[in-house]
């Protein structure tokens, strides 16, 4: 890309020679109005490029260079900390180490982020408070290396006062407490998590970062109950908030392409009659969604060509099935109906009536009838039925509205019905 700087432009060019050469001067002067071009124009600028670029440039740095790069850390942007935070590491002796604790303490949050990545390549139990404190901040790329630095410690005290935070009635807080701990790392708190995730109002936000801490479809068939239902309902999660949350890049961040192909495994494979539906029901609701995405320009606009091939991966995984596997699904779905969990039955009503499965009526007519399903269930029925057509094919409608407790749902079915 085209940057106002033209030593930042070089670095960012082609030409390899010249590349090298303004990477140099950057290091050397410092040249801190080059970097502030790097910085302010980072979020255009492909991660691969980026990742070059970074790599380049800290070849330059030496022993009588390195202290040098404190000149750029009041400016910072996500890729490139890294690079610095390593060189710093590389060349390290005591006056770079105190430097950065103080900064860390002291500095402003861009500069504490700097700091927080390189005590997470060398660890100090004297970074530990300010690490901690440094997670309370509002600094998104500090609070993630501030947690991975704490995680990296293995500091106790950080960890359990942010498994507390999950218990929160704020969602908000749950979410800042998961982030935390998806970036410290401990693969234990996955089960708190998405036991928040499955309370919280914020379930998508949730459900990322219990994917960015471990790969959910190694649960997907385990032999623990709840860890079963919860990483389905993680993955159910995910599905929607892709491209409404999330941009697609997180296609490689949360392992989408190993969740479907685990589905597909277990649609066909497994003999657990309990999961059968909701297994289908994921699966079709990715269908949708990656159908969507390929479809519709505007879902890539602007993304690189690693996560445009990515989801042309994901997609063939799901088309390259045939029509008869689709139809057993839908089938496996109607059956998600009957399903004892009432957020799976929701999931079930709210798919049939996005796929026009005007097969389902029987079932959907006994959610209705059988007198053991919430006022939600019912209201989100009806719903579905009058979205299929099928709503005139109700025989009671006023035994129906009768049976709804609640006088707002009541009033949302008599307007349905």
């Amino acid at each position: 890309m085209k940057l106002p700087n033209t030593r930042a432009a070089k670095l960012l060019g082609k030409d390899r020679s010249a590349s090298q050469q303004a990477a140099q001067q950057i290091i050397n002067e410092p040249d801190v109005d080059a970097w502030q071009c790097l910085i302010e124009h980072s979020d255009f600028i492909f991660d691969y490029i980026k990742d070059k670029a970074g790599k380049t440039l800290i070849n330059q740095v030496n022993k009588d260079n390195v202290n040098n790069l404190f000149s750029f850390l009041k400016c910072h942007a996500s890729g490139w900390d890294e690079h610095i935070a390593g060189a710093f590491a590389k060349f390290i002796d005591d006056e770079i180490k105190d430097g950065l604790l103080e900064l860390l303490q002291n500095g402003m949050d861009e500069e504490k982020t700097y700091a927080a990545k390189f005590f997470s390549i060398v660890t100090d139990e004297a970074a530990v408070e300010a690490l901690f404190k440094a997670t309370f901040c509002e600094y998104q790329p500090l609070k993630v290396n501030s947690a991975r630095a704490l995680g990296i410690l293995h500091d106790k005290k950080s960890y359990e006062s942010y498994l507390d935070k999950l218990n929160s009635g704020d969602d908000w807080e749950k979410v800042d407490a998961a982030q935390f701990l998806a970036a410290y790392g401990d693969k234990d708190a996955l089960i708190h998590i998405l036991r928040s995730m499955s309370n919280s109002g914020m379930a998508e936000y949730l459900a990322g970062e219990a994917a960015l801490l471990d790969d959910i479809c190694n649960y997907f068939d385990a032999d623990d109950a709840e860890y079963k239902a919860l990483s389905l309902e993680c993955f159910d999660n995910i599905l929607s908030g892709l491209a409404e949350i999330w941009t697609l890049s997180v296609l490689f961040d949360f392992k989408i392409y190993n969740c479907i192909e685990k589905l597909l495994h277990l649609a066909k494979e497994s003999d657990d009659n309990e999961y059968t539906g909701k297994y289908s029901q994921l699966l079709i609701k990715a269908s949708l969604k990656f159908r969507m995405f390929i479809e519709d320009e505007e879902y890539r606009f602007d993304m690189d060509n690693n996560v445009i091939n990515e989801l042309k991966e994901v997609n063939n995984l799901l088309t390259n099935e045939d029509q008869e596997f689709w139809d057993f699904q839908a089938e496996n779905l109607i059956g998600e109906l009957h399903a004892g969990s009432e957020k799976r039955k929701l999931a079930a009503i709210s798919l049939v009536g996005e796929i026009n499965l005007k097969s389902a009526f029987e079932e959907l007519n006994n959610l209705i009838t059988s007198g053991s399903n919430s006022d939600l269930i019912i209201s989100e029925t009806l719903q579905t039925m009058k979205k299929l057509g099928i709503i005139d094919r109700l025989t009671d409608k006023e035994g129906v509205i009768a049976a709804i407790k609640d006088e707002n749902i009541a009033a949302i079915a008599k307007s349905i019905l």
